[in-house]
């Protein structure tokens, strides 16, 4: 009975510990001062915090598509329409402008992930990294705005 009820103690304290874990390991991002919710939760790869592109820029109010022949995520908010391509280190703003990352999108868990700040500039925003709380931060212009009224 001793060995079990140390086992069950046990048991919960790796479960506790491990969500602690789980929790610091989170990193939140905020859009216009939300928090975005996410499928497959953001993470920092290479030193740039990566993003799943379908949450990041339908929290920008961007209409998004995915074209699974070319592996292409385009997203269009007021007729600005950016791409970027699995893969590819370019992000093509409107019909015929690049801006270059210094890593490409990935997959992972199905989602394609993005660095926050290349995807969030890309519309214009502001985009700040709270490094003692390890959150993201980004603001619309439309937001900067309204706040400065």
């Amino acid at each position: 009975m001793k060995k079990i009820l140390c086992l069950m103690i046990a048991l919960i304290m790796v479960l506790a510990f491990s969500c602690l874990v789980t929790a610091a390991d989170t990193i939140p991002v905020y859009v216009d001062g939300q928090r975005v919710s996410f499928d497959v939760e953001p993470r920092i790869i290479n030193g740039r915090t990566m993003v799943p592109v379908r949450a990041i820029f339908e929290a920008l109010g961007a209409k998004v598509e995915w074209n699974n022949d070319t592996r292409t995520a385009s997203a269009t908010k007021d007729g600005f329409r950016i791409s970027l391509t699995m893969d590819s280190f370019l992000i093509m703003i409107g019909d015929s402008d690049y801006i270059e990352m210094d890593v490409t999108p990935i997959n992972i868990d199905g989602r394609l992930l993005v660095p926050a700040r290349f995807a969030a500039e890309a519309f214009s925003c502001e985009v700040d990294w709270l490094n003692d709380v390890r959150t993201v931060v980004i603001e619309s212009k439309e937001y900067r705005e309204a706040l400065a009224e």
